[in-house]
């Protein structure tokens, strides 16, 4: 696993056939995400982020790498637990602030991490996409306190 910079992330992100803008708005409270992607709605219970992270992680399928890239961490529950996510930043060597390094990177054999940093994300309502290296499966996880399923870029 490792982080990328803004721009690096933004190169990713247009190398996977994304563009950064357009992902921002299926992270917003009203979401624009192709038809047909399936809405979670996220609880209010930490079972629920673990439940959550795993789903996303199973729907972009059996992956070699993988990007999570993590727009905004000014969710409705997230401004008072930020500090966990950095720590956890932290002990992987990043000393970056989030808005400085917002691609993660993860490697087939970073499974374990990868559903602990989607559960950040679900029980903290951060901004955020997990897009699939060389699927068309993606998902984005909304501060409008639901995570989209979507098949197709």
């Amino acid at each position: 696993m490792y982080f990328l910079d803004a721009e690096q992330t933004h190169t990713r992100l247009g190398e996977l056939g994304f563009k950064a803008e357009s992902l921002k708005s299926a992270m917003s409270s009203h979401p624009s995400v192709p038809a047909g992607s399936k809405k979670q709605e996220l609880r209010e219970d930490f079972v629920t982020g673990y439940l959550a992270a795993k789903q996303a992680v199973d729907h972009i399928g059996n992956f070699t790498s993988c990007l999570l890239y993590i727009h905004s961490m000014g969710g409705r529950l997230s401004l008072e637990n930020s500090h966990l996510y950095e720590r956890l930043r932290r002990s992987y060597g990043e000393t970056r602030p989030n808005y400085a390094a917002p691609g993660h990177v993860f490697y087939r054999h970073d499974l374990f991490d990868l559903i602990s940093f989607c559960e950040l994300v679900a029980n903290y309502r951060f901004a955020a996409v997990l897009i699939q290296h060389s699927s068309r499966a993606w998902v984005s996880f909304a501060q409008d306190d639901s995570m989209y399923l979507v098949a197709e870029k």
